[in-house]
């Protein structure tokens, strides 16, 4: 590649201007990454706060296997309280995997991209008043019904019903969202 990336038509094909410019694949480059936030995470749990970590399983920017990674044997250490097993969304379709670990839970959100909310917005809410008010709770709040997804139709012509989230419902998440988010910045 290096050799290839080198020659004098290359470079004039892809219109490197401005002389002759070293090309190397590893190059010490000055840039500064962002801090971890490990080390936060045992305060935030030994305060026996309830903490949700979240991923969507089709994240290229931060997968989900280098989360639950960093969670469980090469960063927290945290032992399993209950194994890996599908949850389901409001619409009965499996929605991702989950992981309980003593005051930590990690969900995956299948289908989803690095913005969970965006890309999978009714799993994502389900997901968030679930971790707030429970299942119990949960089971009783009105979402929007899909459907095309709930039948496992291709057809995304069908139908969907009007969508029944209460306005405190969304705030409540929005609230819920905000302390997780505040918590992991302590």
């Amino acid at each position: 590649m290096t050799a290839y990336l080198k020659l004098q038509s290359v470079q004039d094909a892809v219109h490197v201007t401005g002389g002759h410019i070293e090309w190397d694949q590893c190059a010490d480059i000055n840039y500064s990454r962002s801090r971890s936030a490990l080390q936060k995470y045992p305060t935030i749990l030994n305060a026996s706060l309830k903490a949700l970590i979240y991923s969507g399983d089709t994240d290229s920017v931060v997968n989900f296997l280098g989360t639950q990674r960093w969670i469980s044997r090469e960063g927290l250490n945290l032992t399993v309280v209950d194994a890996w097993k599908g949850w389901f969304g409001p619409d009965k379709q499996q929605a991702g995997y989950t992981t309980e670990y003593q005051n930590l839970t990690f969900m995956t959100v299948k289908g989803a991209g690095h913005m969970v909310p965006a890309t999978k917005p009714l799993q994502a809410l389900y997901m968030f008043e679930c971790f707030v008010f429970g299942q119990k709770a949960c089971a009783n709040f009105k979402y929007p019904v899909n459907t095309s997804q709930a039948s496992g139709s291709p057809d995304s012509s069908s139908s969907s019903t009007t969508p029944k989230t209460s306005k405190s419902q969304l705030v409540v998440a929005s609230w819920a969202l905000l302390v997780v988010l505040l918590s992991v910045s302590l």
